[in-house]
């Protein structure tokens, strides 16, 4: 039923585009090559998500130090707060996956990666915003913290992977999660 997981290695060229137009360029003769799959597609985001988290603590470090406002400890307790909720929010709106094809589980897997990316990203980029304007430079990294946690939830690991083939195994889905995240991802999924 499984299939062998490629691991991470075809994912790691995400960070050319951190250099501009050549990362594109390569993502694009990338895709007119065929070697696009969605399990490279989401390994990619993923390292693309953490890289931004990484990245903006010290450009966040380097506003804040420029500036003149100094942030109440009331509104870093109130912003701390809502990144907790929102994290916790995000475990609680997680749907299914569909087994209905092997088509649909790929695309169920895709759309619930990006809504756990989507929620561990949310405090930080909030709590960047909201340092840059306050100078409230802690609250970002309380909210690295919950990221952190929601990328740990989220990571597309190969034996994360492999717990959830088993648990749609034993729900009687009879495809295989890593195969499928392994086709190229259609236009209408």
């Amino acid at each position: 039923m499984g299939a062998e997981d490629p691991g991470w290695g075809d994912a790691w060229p995400a960070l050319w585009v951190l250099i501009p137009y050549v990362g594109l360029e390569r993502m694009r003769r990338r895709n007119a090559a065929g070697e696009v799959t969605t399990l490279r597609t989401i390994r990619q985001v993923f390292i693309g998500f953490v890289m931004m988290v990484a990245l903006g603590g010290p450009i966040l470090l380097w506003v804040t130090l420029t500036s003149r406002n100094t942030p109440s400890m009331r509104a870093v307790e109130g912003l701390i707060l809502l990144a907790a909720v929102i994290a916790v929010a995000g475990r609680l709106l997680e749907p299914e996956l569909s087994c209905a094809s092997e088509a649909t589980l790929a695309a169920s897997y895709s759309t619930r990666f990006f809504l756990r990316m989507a929620f561990a990203n949310a405090p930080v980029l909030l709590m960047f915003v909201i340092g840059t304007v306050s100078g409230a430079t802690v609250t970002f990294a309380f909210a690295a913290l919950f990221a952190i946690v929601g990328y740990a939830h989220a990571i597309p690991s190969a034996g994360r992977l492999t717990r959830e083939d088993a648990a749609l195994s034993e729900r009687g889905c009879r495809w295989s999660l890593v195969r499928s995240l392994q086709m190229r991802p259609s236009a209408s999924t």
